[in-house]
């Protein structure tokens, strides 16, 4: 389950990667209203059905009845027997053989742990090329980022679900990647995007100087991506 709120590499990428592991029956979007129509057609195209979207309205890139609906979702699923695997577009739930190891894992929910793809002294991304083939290093900096978005219990999601409950310990053998600091260029074309859909944007998200998000992106404390991912290099 993701949402989704415009067509771009991310929304390409989030389909081809998942589709590795899952059959495209078993997705669900979440389609924000503002490119509603031009979003069905697009995901249609990718094999998609009617029955697998819903829509909500938001003008507030955070606070927003996105939250509400995907709590709602998740729980109606979890009650059906389904377990829940969900992901931003620009988020990337890690391990070689994902389906499996969520099936001989999950009790009541899994945080995989959090890693943070930047940009750091690096050209702009070809988006011809794997993504991990292109960067080396990710921030040392991700509290937070380990969140409990694999689950058969449910839980209350907060905006951007970056609270985990206390019996829930990170998960060391799966990844959630974050790919939205991964390159300057595409950040700064993404803001264009996001002014056009909302009125409040925080952070980064509302920046028109590229300049500006270079030097945010490229001024935190970095480490080498781990091995475990690294050398996936082709994965996406």
């Amino acid at each position: 389950m993701t949402h989704i709120d415009r067509i771009n590499y991310y929304s390409d990428g989030y389909i081809e990667y998942y589709k590795k592991f899952f059959e495209p029956e078993e997705f669900y979007f979440l389609i924000q209203s503002h490119f509603y129509d031009d979003i069905v057609k697009y995901l249609k195209k990718n094999g998609f059905k009617d029955d697998q979207m819903a829509r909500y309205v938001s003008t507030s890139y955070i606070a927003s009845t996105k939250t509400s609906l995907q709590n709602g979702k998740k729980k109606e699923f979890i009650k059906k027997g389904y377990t829940v695997v969900y992901s931003s577009q620009d988020e990337r739930i890690f391990h070689p053989d994902l389906r499996n190891y969520i099936a001989n894992n999950l009790i009541d929910y899994i945080a995989p742990k959090g890693v943070v793809i930047v940009q750091h002294n690096e050209p702009k991304l070809d988006v011809t090329k794997p993504l991990l083939s292109q960067r080396s290093y990710c921030a040392a900096d991700v509290r937070g980022r380990d969140k409990p978005q694999i689950l058969k219990k449910n839980i209350n999601w907060g905006s951007g679900m970056h609270t985990r409950p206390k019996d829930c310990p990170v998960d060391e053998n799966i990844y959630l990647i974050d790919l939205g600091k991964c390159c300057a260029h595409m950040t700064y074309d993404n803001n264009q995007v996001s002014q056009i859909i909302y009125r409040k944007l925080v952070n980064h998200y509302g920046c028109n100087d590229i300049r500006k998000i270079q030097k945010l992106f490229s001024s935190k404390e970095v480490e080498p991506i781990p091995e475990a991912i690294k050398k996936f290099s082709t994965f996406f």
